[in-house]
């Protein structure tokens, strides 16, 4: 007796639709880990700290200003005299405000600065971000037994 073969008709999955997807994803994190460590400096090398602590989240919607060791601001990426610092939170501020509704005093300013700026620049600094409404401030220094950076919270 001879059985006659069925029909059998094979199922392919296209996978074109899900390799797209993935370099898709794939591009999606190459472009936010660019952008994420564009926001730091390596010229800025932090100072040491016994007291510092390990950082407790990175704010998404936090403004981090770097000081670098010949007294110039880079913030975003750009690097300027301390003297626009003023000018360019003061837009910042605008812009928080209304894209996340968020006053300057909600909002955390991380500032980083190089071991050989002078400390009456940090303080420049801190003073102009509380002329524009800024309150909540983190300075950013090296752990001495770790390589790592911390944060060191500000009290007001």
């Amino acid at each position: 007796m001879r059985f006659k073969p069925a029909n059998v008709k094979l199922l392919e999955a296209d996978l074109t639709p899900l390799i797209d997807l993935t370099f898709l994803l794939i591009t999606f994190f190459m472009l936010v880990i660019n952008f994420a460590k564009a926001e730091l400096d390596d010229s800025v090398q932090l100072p040491e700290s016994e007291i510092a602590q390990t950082p407790e989240d990175s704010e998404a919607s936090a403004i981090t200003l770097q000081l670098t060791a010949s007294n110039q601001v880079i913030m975003k990426g750009d690097q300027f005299p301390i003297t626009e610092l003023q000018r360019r939170l003061e837009a910042e501020a605008r812009f928080f405000d209304d894209f996340y509704d968020q006053k300057p005093s909600e909002t955390d300013v991380i500032i980083r600065a190089d071991r050989l700026s002078k400390g009456g620049y940090v303080r420049r600094m801190i003073d102009i971000c509380q002329d524009v409404g800024y309150s909540k401030f983190v300075l950013r220094a090296k752990q001495s037994t770790a390589s790592s950076a911390r944060n060191i919270p500000v009290s007001q």
